[in-house]
């Protein structure tokens, strides 16, 4: 699958009900989101993510806009470096 940085998928059950993922990176087994309202960096497994959206638990909801995705890459870079 081949997702576009700063398309914003969001959850309608379980852990993160009520988030905004937007996609960042890919990584080997995952894709690499910045939650929102929350900035936490969120990983899923690239199979749990396809499962989500055939079983209607991820949307796609749009693209988002240029200017918040680079404060919103800024904050996913800054996150991943308190990680480590």
């Amino acid at each position: 699958m081949d997702l576009i940085k700063g398309n914003v998928y969001a959850v309608g059950t379980g852990s993160f009900v009520g988030e905004m993922f937007v996609f960042m990176i890919e990584l080997q087994d995952t894709y690499e989101f910045i939650s929102i309202p929350k900035n936490e960096n969120r990983s899923v497994p690239k199979d749990k993510f396809e499962f989500g959206l055939k079983n209607n638990i991820l949307e796609y909801v749009n693209e988002i806009d240029k200017d918040v995705l680079v404060l919103l890459e800024k904050q996913f870079v800054f996150n991943r470096n308190l990680d480590k």
